[in-house]
C-alpha cells in the first residue's frame, strides 16, 4: 500500500501566513494587497458607515459630481468673540451656510478641508443627513480633533480609503511630518476604477525665516504624495485630487505633482476667473483651491466651476466638477 504523503512544513507556514494576512486586512479595513505591500500606516484612516442611511441615487448612469471645499476651522479653535480670543466651535450660522451651499451643489463625492477628526466628521455627516443629504460613507485623515484634517464624504461606496504622504522627511536636518498627508478614496463606476483625493498642504502662515511662507515644507509634502501616487499613475490610473494646495498652479509644489503625471484642471467662476481664496492680509485673491487630474482622467473631466466666496461660511470657495464615466 502506498503511504500518503504528509503536507510539508512549508505548506502549513504558507497557510498560517495567508490566514494572518486576511485577518489583518479585515482589521485594518484595507485590501490584502495593501498588507502584503506594506501600504498601510500606523495612523489608520477612519471609516464610518450607517446602516440607517442608503446611498443617494446617482444623477445619471456613470455621471459623478465631485466637490472640494476648505470650510475654515470646522473644529474647536481660538476665535475672536466680543473683543476676546476664546476657544470655541465653528459658529452655528456658519455651519448652516455651509450646508446650504453643499445642498445647492449636490455632489456625489465631497472633499472637505479644515475639519476636525472623527467627532467632527460624525457631526458633519449627521448635519448633512438632517438637511436631506445622505452621505453614508466617510473617512478622515486622522483621529485627532485638535488639528484641522481632510475628510471625504460620499454617496457611493468606497472600494477602499488610505492616507498618503505620512512618512517623516528631513527638514533642515530635523525630522518633520505632514500634519494631514493626503486622504484618498478609490471607487468603481461603470466598470472603471478611479481615485479621489482630498488634500491640504501646509499653510503659508506661521513660517519661519529659514523657509519663507513654508515653500520648502510644501515641496516635501508634494514629493511624498508624488512618490505614493507614482505606481498608480504609471499604470495609467484615473485620478482626480483636489483641495487647498496653499499654492497656485504655477508654484513649486505643484510643479512636482505635474512632473509625477498630474495637471491642474481648468476652472472659472461666473466672471471667467479661477480665484478661490481671499487673502485678507493682502486683500488679494488667489487660486489655492483646485483639482489636479491624471492624463487618462482628462477624457472624463472637462473643467471645474468655482462658486463665489461666501465669507459667512468660509474664506475659501467651493469648487466642483462633473465626471462622465459613461464615455467609452
Amino acid at each position: 500500500m502506498r503511504r500518503r504523503k504528509k503536507p510539508s512544513k512549508n505548506i502549513w507556514i504558507k497557510l498560517v501566513w495567508l490566514l494572518a494576512v486576511l485577518l489583518a486586512a479585515l482589521f485594518y479595513q484595507v485590501s490584502p494587497q495593501d498588507i502584503l505591500s506594506g501600504n498601510f500606516g500606523k495612523n489608520r484612516h477612519i471609516v464610518q458607515t450607517s446602516a440607517q442611511l442608503e446611498p443617494s441615487k446617482i444623477r445619471e448612469e456613470g455621471k459623478i459630481r465631485v466637490c472640494i471645499w476648505n470650510v475654515h476651522c470646522y473644529l474647536d479653535t481660538y476665535r475672536m468673540k466680543n473683543g476676546r480670543r476664546i476657544k470655541s466651535p465653528k459658529p452655528e450660522d456658519e455651519k448652516e451656510e455651509i450646508l446650504k451651499i453643499i445642498k445647492d451643489i449636490n455632489p456625489d463625492v465631497l472633499g472637505i478641508e479644515e475639519i476636525g477628526g472623527e467627532p467632527y466628521a460624525k457631526e458633519f455627516a449627521k448635519r448633512l443627513s438632517q438637511s436631506g443629504m445622505n452621505y453614508p460613507y466617510f473617512a478622515v485623515s486622522e483621529e485627532s480633533s485638535e488639528y484641522p484634517q481632510c475628510a471625504i464624504f460620499s454617496k457611493i461606496p468606497f472600494q477602499k480609503t488610505n492616507i498618503l504622504a505620512v512618512k517623516n522627511f528631513d527638514y533642515f536636518g530635523e525630522s518633520a511630518r505632514s500634519p494631514r498627508g493626503m486622504l484618498v478614496a478609490d471607487f468603481k463606476t461603470c466598470g472603471k476604477d478611479w481615485r479621489f483625493g482630498s488634500i491640504h498642504l501646509k499653510s503659508k502662515f506661521g513660517a519661519k525665516a529659514r523657509d519663507r511662507e513654508n515653500n520648502l515644507f510644501r515641496q516635501k509634502e508634494a514629493e511624498l504624495i508624488a512618490k505614493d501616487m507614482s505606481r498608480f499613475l504609471r499604470k495609467g490610473g484615473l485620478a482626480i485630487i483636489g483641495g487647498d494646495f496653499n499654492e497656485e498652479p504655477k508654484d513649486g509644489a505643484i510643479a512636482i505633482l505635474k512632473k509625477a503625471g498630474l495637471e491642474p484642471l481648468k476652472q472659472e467662476n461666473s466672471n471667467g476667473l479661477p480665484f478661490s481664496y481671499h487673502w485678507a492680509k493682502e486683500n488679494a485673491y488667489r487660486q489655492f483651491d483646485f483639482f489636479m487630474i491624471s492624463k487618462p482622467m482628462k477624457k472624463y473631466a472637462e473643467k471645474a466651476e468655482v462658486l463665489p466666496i461666501v465669507k459667512s461660511a468660509s474664506d475659501h470657495a467651493a469648487v466642483f466638477t462633473d465626471l462622465d464615466f459613461s464615455k467609452n
